[in-house]
């Protein structure tokens, strides 16, 4: 028998630092078909993680949903999100992880076990700020999985060794990083396909001395510690760049700056130097203490009790203009709740966006298509394309744009088109040879649908473009 369960604006807590007071998981099922949706939640604290080994065919949605100290158990792989684990059955229908952002984590917060494919797997616009074990936690076998638009800063903090060190997941590789694939029959079978793009991974300069602490002390008895804090290992790399070989494996765009984060609180100073701690304490076999929760001086933690920080203490918005126009469609990065006004625009075109993604992983889509390239190449200053007005529109919109001369020539060919999401011409506004000077043009959309639509400027070899919002 199916189930459908939707869980919204609530604060969950399942237990703190201080002992469990909630059971392993928070969501348990059993019979297949289940659908489980937690929208617009706060969520603390996780002895294992919220949903432990779901029933087959389950359909899972994490929206708008802020995690916060998923800590509380002693064994340091616990403390996350999802467990499919192969105690279950076998197979998963969806997980969709959207707009959510993870602070302070302990744990593996998504983790696939070998063998145990999922249908669909979706990653998109999340925050992972200060997460000290595996964000993704695979084997390499997860196919038909996307990662886009994520910001990972400081992320698997804590090395991999030797055995006794490696866990009950059977990693086959020690340094996984962020994107993780292996060529098995597994992973075969469930189509090798994998996209990740429009990404940022950062971690802080003191966090790089994590390994030879490790290996200097020989911790467990070994000096053979690895880092996680990559985005992937040299075999995904060179499967990822093998494009004969592996055709439907995308890797697109990847930052590596620190977002100029409107107010991060002490994440970024004397949290990170605690979260730096447990990391390096935690891979001791013999190390039993869960990692210490951020928390507000005026709300502390109370045993197996816990007030949630209200409201959120940290504001995880910036205004940097390479990442606030840096996603698929010109969209910040990042989990866009901290971007009001960006995040109603993305709703409007948030199925175009899911059809892309599903489009280049199973490649009908190749990137990057030229209705969607954010990065632009640097053009005469006698060039100018103006932001159409009104924007959004219903159903018109003027367009300005500034022809120059160039080759000592008043005359250039002009041509002002518009795309969709997916980069498919959608209007042709203006196709000819015109002179040096201003121009604009009326354009009226009434045959489209609502949705993000960028229109580019190309004279001879130069080209800008800009995106705007049909919101009928």
């Amino acid at each position: 028998m199916s189930k459908d369960l939707l869980i919204k604006n609530v604060d969950l807590e399942i237990g703190n630092s201080q002992g469990n007071s909630g059971g392993w998981a928070w969501f348990n099922f059993t019979g297949p078909g289940m659908r489980l949706q937690v929208d617009n939640c706060i969520m603390e604290h996780t002895w294992w993680c919220w949903v432990g080994g779901p029933p087959a065919d389950s359909r899972i949605f994490f929206t708008n949903d802020y995690f916060i100290n998923l800590s509380g158990h002693s064994c340091r792989r616990n403390g996350g999100v999802t467990d499919f684990n192969s105690n279950y059955a076998l197979h998963q229908d969806t997980l969709v992880v959207e707009n959510c952002t993870h602070v302070n984590t302990q744990g593996s917060l998504y983790r696939f076990r070998h063998g145990y494919s999922v249908n669909k797997v979706i990653f998109n616009h999340n925050d992972f700020i200060d997460c000290a074990y595996n964000v993704f936690k695979s084997y390499g076998d997860q196919a038909n999985m996307s990662v886009t638009n994520n910001i990972f800063v400081n992320c698997q903090l804590q090395a991999f060794g030797p055995s006794p060190f490696i866990d009950d997941i059977g990693f086959v590789d020690w340094d996984a990083g962020l994107v993780n694939v292996r060529d098995d029959s597994t992973f075969q079978a469930n189509g090798a396909s994998f996209y990740a793009d429009r990404n940022l991974a950062y971690w802080d300069p003191s966090l790089s001395d994590i390994v030879s602490t490790l290996n200097a002390d020989s911790v467990n008895g070994s000096t053979e510690w690895v880092s996680q804090m990559i985005t992937m290992n040299s075999r995904t790399a060179d499967m990822f760049a093998d494009s004969t070989t592996y055709p439907l494996l995308t890797n697109g765009k990847w930052y590596n700056q620190l977002p100029d984060f409107a107010d991060t609180d002490n994440l970024f100073t004397t949290q990170l130097a605690v979260l730096k701690a447990y990391a390096i304490a935690a891979v001791d076999t013999g190390y039993g203490t869960p990692m210490p929760s951020w928390r507000q001086p005026n709300n502390p933690e109370a045993t197996n009790f816990v007030h949630a920080d209200f409201p959120i203490p940290i504001d995880l918005s910036y205004t940097a203009a390479d990442l606030k126009t840096a996603g698929l469609g010109g969209f910040p990065l990042g989990d866009l709740n901290w971007f009001p006004t960006e995040y109603e625009m993305w709703t409007v075109q948030k199925a175009d966006e899911y059809a892309y993604i599903a489009g280049v992983l199973d490649g009908s889509i190749t990137i990057p298509p030229v209705g969607i390239q954010t990065t632009q190449q640097e053009h005469p200053r006698t060039f100018r394309l103006q932001q159409n007005y009104p924007n959004p529109f219903n159903p018109s919109t003027t367009i300005s744009y500034t022809v120059g001369a160039i080759r000592e020539s008043p005359v250039q060919h002009v041509e002002l088109s518009v795309y969709n999401i997916l980069g498919q011409k959608v209007a042709t506004l203006v196709d000819k040879k015109q002179s040096a000077g201003p121009h604009q043009i009326e354009w009226d959309a009434s045959g489209l649908a609502s949705g993000i639509y960028l229109y580019r400027l190309q004279v001879n070899e130069h080209e800008i473009s800009k995106k705007m919002v049909l919101m009928k």
